[in-house]
């Protein structure tokens, strides 16, 4: 990599400059990526914020990550510098304990991912609707009760995750998200879809596990492009008959609930590699599921009181203990 000329010595010596480049990344003789997760910078000075303004300005990714930044105040407030980056695309701040963001994000305008996992927000700063360019948002494991409207702004996202955390419903503008491709809710408080999630056309992956669904809504068919859906640990008593139109569903987890029957039409669902459906009150496994050339993998033995197995389907699909 050559000879660096950069001068901040406190930064050096946290990532072992010299020694451990896992920390650091140099494009056109410019440091782009930094990351010091994992670091503890609960005793760190602000000169270490200064040192990366200062001598990192091209700086694309920032991984600040189980630093134990909420135990330095002072260090904190000094966070709020880092919208000077204007050339950021990727920022971390996971596993922080943070109880708020520390800074806008009015300048940070090519910001594209953020990861604000695993700390103890309950709401985000209006100035996130700023991002235009946003496409990731992970808060996975915070204290949210309720979705917050500024994310319905954020209208580049394809990946949104609020997986264990604890909402208790969806809200119905949902579909402001028209180019999300990615929807994790799972471990969270909901009962309830909304009908406008079937506007979300760009929707691959769905996870809304570990939550009180009651029913699956007539609309899910109306995602055609699902193909993956995890509905495991709820309260679902049916599967609508619209599920059949998933054509290019390839996974469906629908264990641990109350499910009695499985309709006719999932024998439609030509794409579908894996189903898991064990754990509910299945008596019987469709004739249609013989149409189901590429249906790989069944897990639906295990806690369901099936009477019997076609001889058909042994020999083709792998059932899963």
């Amino acid at each position: 990599m050559g000879e660096l000329e950069f001068r901040f010595p406190r930064l050096k010596q946290l990532v072992g400059w010299e020694r451990n480049e896992r920390y650091y990344w140099v494009e056109d003789g410019h440091v782009k990526n930094l990351y010091l997760s994992y670091i503890d910078l609960s005793n760190e000075t602000p000169d270490l914020i200064e040192e990366i303004l200062k001598y990192l300005p091209k700086l694309k990714h920032l991984g600040l990550a189980e630093c134990n930044l909420s135990k330095n105040l002072t260090l904190l407030k000094e966070l709020g510098k880092l919208e000077e980056l204007k050339r950021l695309e990727s920022l971390s701040l996971s596993k922080n304990a943070l109880k708020e963001i520390p800074f806008s994000f009015d300048k940070l305008k090519n910001l594209k991912d953020l990861d604000l996992d695993q700390n103890k927000l309950s709401a985000l700063p209006k100035s996130l609707s700023e991002l235009d360019l946003l496409e990731g948002l992970s808060l996975y494991e915070n204290y949210f009760t309720k979705f917050p409207e500024v994310v319905l702004k954020c209208n580049s996202l394809t990946g949104l995750s609020f997986t264990h955390n604890s909402l208790t419903d969806i809200p119905d503008k949902i579909s402001n998200l028209s180019e999300i491709g990615g929807l994790s809710f799972g471990d969270n408080k909901i009962k309830i879809l909304p009908d406008s999630i079937s506007k979300l056309k760009n929707l691959t992956h769905f996870h809304i596990d570990h939550n009180k669904l009651e029913s699956l809504p007539e609309f899910l068919g109306d995602l055609v492009n699902l193909e993956e859906a995890v509905f495991r640990e709820n309260r679902i008593e049916s599967i609508p008959e619209s599920i059949g139109n998933l054509k290019k569903l390839k996974y469906l987890d629908l264990s641990h609930n109350q499910i009695r029957e499985i309709p006719e039409s999932m024998g439609d669902m030509d794409s579908l590699k894996t189903l898991i459906i064990d754990y509910n009150k299945i008596e019987k496994i469709p004739d249609s599921f013989h149409d189901l050339k590429n249906l790989k993998a069944l897990q639906i033995i295990q806690g369901n009181p099936i009477a019997n197995i076609p001889e058909r389907l042994k020999k083709n699909i792998r059932f899963l203990d």
